[in-house]
C-alpha cells in the first residue's frame, strides 16, 4: 500500500443517536495509509462515534464510509480496535488474552504460543504470561491490550482513550511504547484522546471536533508528532497554544 493511498474515506456522513441527537452532520474526513492521526474535541462532539463508524459497529444515517475504497458494511478482520476499558477477558490469562483473536482465526497452537511470547517480550510483559488480569497493574493491562491487537497485524489502529486513568509514569511509559511500535510512524492510527499533549506526541495530524454538530471541523497538520524530544521544543508549546485555541473554537 502506498503511503498516499485512502485507507479510510466518510463522505457527508450524518449520525443521529435520536431525531434530536446529531452527533455527526455531513461529515467528510480522509485518512491516508500509514497517516497517524489523534481526535479530540469537548464531551459529547461524537469522538467515539466517529471511532465506532470507523470500525462497521456503528452505521451512518446518511452518508458513506470507505475502507480502502470498499464500502464499509461491517467490522473488518484487519481493523485492530483498543478500547477505554481495555476489554480483557478477567477469566484468561494474559497469554491467553493476547492469543484470542489468533485462536478465532484458527492459528495453529505453535504458531500461537510463538507470536504470543514475542509480543510479551515487544510489550515489556515477559513472565506476565501465567497471570490474570486482576493480578496486573492497570499499565500492564493496557499492554496487554495493545499486544492482542497488534499480534493480529492491523492495518487500521483504532484506539479509544487508551491511557485514560493512568498516572503519569505509566501513561509516558506507554508513550514510549506506542512510538517503539510505530504508531506514529507507520501504522494508520486513530487515536481518540482528551489529552492535548498525548494528541501532539503521538499523531502528526489532529482532527478537532467542535461541540456541535453544525460546525465545521478543524485539522491541525503536527509534522513533529513522534520525535522523542519533541515535548521539549518551543514548537511544542506554540503547537499546544493552537490546538487549545482550535478546541475553543
Amino acid at each position: 500500500m502506498v503511503s498516499n493511498q485512502l485507507i479510510a474515506n466518510l463522505k457527508n456522513v450524518s449520525f443521529d443517536y435520536a431525531p434530536s441527537v446529531q452527533v455527526l452532520h455531513n461529515f467528510s474526513w480522509e485518512v491516508n495509509a500509514h497517516e497517524s492521526w489523534s481526535i479530540i474535541g469537548p464531551s459529547g462532539c461524537g469522538k467515539t462515534t466517529l471511532l465506532y463508524l470507523l470500525t462497521g459497529l456503528l452505521f451512518p444515517s446518511q452518508g458513506k464510509i470507505e475502507i480502502e475504497g470498499t464500502p464499509l458494511k461491517g467490522p473488518r478482520e484487519t481493523t485492530g480496535l483498543v478500547l477505554q476499558d481495555r476489554g480483557l477477558l478477567p477469566w484468561s490469562t494474559v497469554s491467553e488474552n493476547i492469543a484470542l483473536g489468533l485462536r478465532i482465526r484458527n492459528f495453529g497452537k505453535e504458531q500461537i504460543k510463538e507470536k504470543v511470547q514475542l509480543w510479551l517480550s515487544k510489550l515489556g510483559i515477559e513472565g506476565l504470561g501465567n497471570r490474570y488480569p486482576n493480578q496486573i497493574s492497570g499499565g500492564q493491562r493496557q499492554r496487554v491490550a495493545l499486544a492482542r491487537t497488534l499480534i493480529l497485524d492491523p492495518d487500521l489502529l483504532l484506539m479509544d482513550e487508551p491511557f485514560t486513568g493512568l498516572d503519569a509514569i505509566t501513561s509516558e511509559s506507554l508513550y514510549e511504547v506506542s512510538l517503539d511500535l510505530g504508531i506514529t510512524n507507520g501504522l494508520s492510527s486513530i487515536i481518540i484522546t482528551h489529552d492535548i499533549n498525548e494528541a501532539l506526541r503521538l499523531s502528526k495530524k489532529i482532527l478537532v471536533l467542535p461541540n456541535k454538530a453544525s460546525n465545521r471541523p478543524v485539522i491541525i497538520q503536527n509534522p513533529a508528532g513522534g520525535l522523542r524530544e519533541y515535548p521539549e521544543t518551543s514548537e511544542f508549546q506554540n503547537m499546544r497554544l493552537k490546538l487549545r485555541q482550535a478546541i475553543k473554537l
